[in-house]
């Protein structure tokens, strides 16, 4: 089992860039989503 030190869960525009932050940092990120990266949702 692998292990994490960030889970983000969707990938919408403030998550996505949550998760790239944290790799900023040296942190070992998971981001889970179920469609696609971006998107701010139905605009």
């Amino acid at each position: 089992m692998e292990k994490y030190d960030v889970c983000v869960i969707g990938a919408g525009p403030s998550r996505y860039a949550a998760a790239m932050r944290a790799i900023d940092f040296n942190k070992k990120v998971i981001l889970i989503e179920k469609d696609r990266l971006g998107g701010a949702g139905d605009l």
